[in-house]
């Protein structure tokens, strides 16, 4: 555990393009600042992993589990999160635009200036999540859970949320237009 990949860069390249971590355990690792685009984490566990200004788009993380992982200022346009578990998951100030939600666990997730235009979260579970000053314009939202999900200065222009949960959840000055809301439940 509490595998730091850092110092290893005299021995390893910072672009790691492309490797095969599916199924690894890479809890607790620190990839702070690598390449790791088109890389395969399916499967993998990335609790408590550092991946902070990371460049991870086109990264495949379906079925993993990245519960408390730190993703701040990260590049994951175009990765596929389907079915991960991104449990308090930090992605503030990153860029997942393009990215691939469907059916994920986001319980608790922090989003603040995050840049998610067109992503893709059908029926996702985004309870007690927060969106502050976040763009997700044209994401797709639609049978989603956010419960008690907190939205403030929000671009949510285009967005389809129709049957989406929204029970308890605190919106203020959330730019909606345009938005499919049918249905909210």
């Amino acid at each position: 555990k509490n595998t730091n990949l850092s110092w290893t860069n005299k021995h390893i390249p910072d672009d790691l393009s492309g490797i095969n971590f599916s199924k690894a355990d890479l809890s607790e690792t620190e990839f702070k600042g690598n390449y790791v685009a088109d890389a395969d984490f399916s499967g993998a566990n990335l609790d408590n992993s550092v991946l902070i200004e990371v460049g991870l788009q086109n990264c495949n993380f379906q079925n993993s589990s990245l519960c408390r992982a730190d993703l701040s200022d990260s590049f994951c346009g175009q990765s596929n999160f389907k079915r991960a578990d991104l449990s308090f998951a930090n992605f503030s100030d990153a860029e997942i635009w393009n990215a691939d939600f469907d059916n994920a666990r986001l319980y608790g997730a922090i989003f603040d200036r995050a840049e998610g235009e067109y992503l893709s979260a059908i029926s996702a579970d985004f309870s007690k999540a927060r969106f502050i000053n976040t763009d997700l314009h044209n994401a797709n939202l639609s049978g989603s859970n956010l419960n008690y999900t907190v939205f403030v200065e929000t671009n949510l222009e285009g967005a389809i949320m129709e049957g989406a949960k929204v029970y308890g959840s605190s919106v203020w000055a959330v730019n909606n237009e345009g938005a499919n809301q049918k249905g909210l439940i």
